[in-house]
């Protein structure tokens, strides 16, 4: 099975290894368990970076963590930064891994998505936050975040991290499209238990 992005065809040869699944440009039918190897295989990962300084167009942030200070998230809790500016939110560079890490992240511009296209079902279209490795392109774990088009304030959720271990880490905000992925922005966190 050919990985992403690896020479001509990438991902799509290995959807063409699997079975007969096609949808837009890429898989739909019976895709396999998100969180799986077989999943990741299927994600593109010829990334172009895109950073720009932040309020240059748009804003993109991303937290870890960020209601863990349980003072100040008061009453909200684990609600404390969804919906709001960043004075409701905290940053965590140390985390532990588990099941999954609450994560928070917020921009200013519409996000690009493929609800109502024939890419829907793809994979490889829409808005996701990735973790990586440092200077890895490979997909340790992913979540869509183009729900919501136009959200107002930051938006929480959570990210599986029960396959990360000790070590640096990154969180990318990715815009999957036909001609590949795009970074937009990264975030370092660094996992300090388990040693795996």
């Amino acid at each position: 099975v050919a990985r992403p992005g690896a020479g001509a065809g990438g991902w799509q040869d290995a959807a063409r290894s699997r079975a007969p699944l096609r949808a837009g440009w890429g898989v739909a039918g019976d895709m396999p368990r998100d969180d799986s190897e077989e999943y990741f295989a299927l994600v593109r990962t010829d990334y172009k970076f895109r950073i720009q300084k932040d309020y240059v167009r748009y804003s993109i942030d991303l937290l870890v963590d960020p209601c863990r200070d349980k003072m100040r998230a008061g009453s909200r809790d684990a609600g404390c930064c969804h919906g709001t500016n960043v004075k409701g939110c905290q940053h965590h560079f140390e985390v532990e891994a588990g099941p999954d890490l609450q994560i928070a992240y917020f921009q200013n511009a519409h996000i690009a998505n493929c609800r109502g296209t024939p890419f829907e079902s793809d994979i490889n279209c829409g808005t996701y936050i990735e973790v990586h490795r440092p200077g890895d392109k490979r997909v340790l774990a992913d979540m869509p975040v183009d729900e919501d088009e136009f959200p107002s304030g930051y938006r929480t959720s959570r990210i599986s991290t029960h396959g990360l271990c000790l070590g640096p880490h990154e969180l990318w905000w990715v815009v999957r499209t036909p001609s590949g992925p795009y970074v937009l922005k990264t975030r370092r966190f660094f996992v300090r238990k388990p040693s795996c």
